[in-house]
């Protein structure tokens, strides 16, 4: 037996010992006899910690947390299923999905462009190494990017999912501008032209931003905008509401 680090003895089948510290310094007795190769990173506890270490439970054993209820329901129809997420809103999915609503909870994400939210769940995400988006997960995997037909991003249901470009997503989001300016205009297209003292529209395709030409009322540039977005954008195109416009000139 051998003098440790703290100058205690190493028996060379004890197995309740843990590594010492690298920086601490040898006794002179441990440098005369060092212990052998196997045993010369450990030392021995004392009685008193090993019959602590036996009444002591682990703390590094980790116990499953029960999961909470989802509160996820079926429809009166049997064809969806639902459950309530964050932001008082609701995720829709269909009557074969319905586990995913049942076995995690899901979150809004705020993240979302166009102020539109999505549904996503942490849990999933880290028990399968996936996207945590909930409409991902209905379709698998499968394809890259996901356009919601009725613009609802907790609508899940597989009717209402199509695949898109990243193009088409983008011909798809209403009116956005950098934070640091405000919008000249309510309607995606338009642009206040300063040089012509009046109204511009634009619209980007294949990469390009086309210039629609100059007007002098801003309803006017929305109209142009709508009619070249439907022709070229096709049925991701997002046109502008001119419902609750009064339309006059002078």
């Amino acid at each position: 037996m051998h003098d440790c680090l703290f100058g205690r003895g190493v028996a060379p089948g004890d197995t309740r010992v843990r590594p010492a510290y690298r920086g601490a310094k040898l006794s002179a007795r441990a440098r005369r006899h060092p212990p052998p190769q196997e045993n010369y990173k450990n030392f021995t506890l004392c009685n008193t910690k090993r019959a602590r270490l036996r009444q002591r439970p682990n703390r590094r054993q980790t116990i499953p947390k029960r999961r909470k209820p989802t509160n996820a329901r079926m429809c009166e129809c049997g064809l969806t299923a639902f459950a309530p997420t964050t932001l008082w809103c609701v995720a829709i999915v269909d009557a074969e999905d319905a586990w995913l609503l049942e076995q995690y909870k899901w979150q809004v994400s705020t993240k979302g462009r166009d102020k539109v939210f999505y549904a996503k769940s942490t849990r999933y995400h880290q028990e399968t190494g996936k996207s945590d988006r909930l409409h991902q997960a209905v379709t698998g995997h499968i394809h890259p990017q996901l356009h919601h037909r009725n613009r609802n991003g907790n609508d899940n249901r597989k009717a209402n999912l199509q695949p898109c470009t990243a193009a088409e997503s983008n011909w798809n989001t209403g009116k956005r501008s950098p934070a640091w300016t405000e919008p000249t205009s309510m309607f995606k297209g338009a642009y206040k032209a300063h040089s012509h003292r009046g109204w511009q529209a634009a619209i980007r395709s294949d990469g390009r931003r086309k210039h629609l030409g100059y007007f002098g009322f801003e309803t006017d540039a929305a109209i142009a905008y709508n009619y070249h977005a439907a022709h070229l954008h096709g049925e991701f195109a997002r046109l502008n509401d001119l419902s609750d416009i009064v339309y006059r000139h002078d």
